[in-house]
């Protein structure tokens, strides 16, 4: 009994010590959390959308009127979703164009800022939509600013369950039945049953899913479980982040191992808000031993972040807010 009780003892300080080790890569990725619905930062708002320097490749940062009248007829819907990992297509295709629509900062005047997060992706098999933000009222007001419609969205990606991406799912999917909603598969039924109710078809992720040639959604990581969208680009794979809780750097990581391509751009929410410069200075590291040339961080990453990525990243920096519309 003895000996089995020192063993057992020195199980548990092994462990322990895993669980020391494992802690700061987490940390990295991930500084600490915030509420989905309470402690928000107040947004902010300006009248002009800063331009993408030209020196950077041949993404654009161009006006939503010019972008959205290029849209591309929208293609028939699968209700299903590929449940294994599927390589992006070898040969770069017709440009991506990628419009914020919600986010804590505003970039276009008549537009509104709020605490979430929300993009559109054109230029591919199918119209994306990207999370919904947090307000349904405040999606829609500013799809309608930038020339957008709920009829013109075939696909919803919910990255994660937290209010601040689903709230507008119901407005959207009330006006446009049609479209296939894909969410992890760990979601509460909170977070779609209104979708569901509105006839909307619903695909729950828990695998690498591709939606459409070019275009694939992660395998949900870390808790709450979070998924990410690849996009193929001219310039390379693009991925675009709601909060990034698993940490940006491991998501960007996870990406280039699911098409064994360097990850050319990351967009979204990285959720450094409560990182310290040391920390980000790390992920910024991180970030550009993976390869990455652009970075556009917005929503949870904080202004401090922000303006340490901007200095890290110079051109290959990305303004992001409300209105911004980047083509690649």
């Amino acid at each position: 009994m003895r000996r089995r009780a020192v063993w057992l003892s020195i199980l548990l300080r092994t462990l322990a010590g895993l669980l020391i080790l494992t802690t700061p890569a987490m940390v990295t990725g991930a500084c600490g959390s915030v509420a989905p619905e309470s402690g928000f930062p107040a947004p902010t708002s300006g009248s002009t959308m800063a331009a993408s320097p030209s020196t950077v490749s041949t993404a654009a940062v161009t006006s939503a009127a010019s972008a959205m009248s290029t849209i591309p007829a929208a293609a028939p819907i699968s209700t299903t979703g590929t449940m294994e990992p599927v390589a992006l297509p070898p040969e770069p295709g017709a440009p991506v164009t990628i419009t914020v629509l919600y986010d804590n900062t505003a970039l276009r005047s008549g537009t509104r800022a709020d605490w979430g997060f929300s993009c559109l992706v054109t230029g591919l098999e199918r119209t994306i939509l990207f999370d919904t933000g947090k307000d349904g009222d405040i999606l829609l007001f500013n799809m309608e600013a930038l020339g957008v419609g709920p009829e013109d969205v075939d696909v919803v990606v919910l990255s994660h369950e937290h209010s601040d991406h689903t709230g507008g799912l119901d407005r959207i999917v009330v006006q446009n039945d049609r479209i296939t909603v894909y969410y992890p598969a760990s979601s509460s039924a909170a977070s779609i049953s209104r979708a569901q109710a509105a006839g909307a078809a619903l695909v729950p992720v828990d695998a690498p899913t591709s939606i459409g040639e070019g275009v694939l959604v992660t395998s949900p990581l870390g808790a709450p479980a979070e998924s990410a969208l690849v996009v193929h680009t001219p310039e390379g794979p693009v991925l675009i982040t709601g909060c990034a809780h698993p940490g940006i750097v491991e998501m960007v990581r996870a990406a280039s191992d699911l098409v064994s391509a360097r990850v050319f751009a990351v967009l979204g929410g990285f959720h450094l808000v409560s990182c310290s410069g040391d920390q980000v200075g790390r992920i910024i590291e991180g970030l550009k031993e993976l390869g990455v040339e652009r970075c556009g961080p917005a929503h949870c990453t904080g202004e401090a972040a922000t303006a340490q990525i901007k200095a890290a990243f110079g051109e290959g920096f990305i303004e992001m807010g409300v209105g911004t519309v980047i083509v690649f």
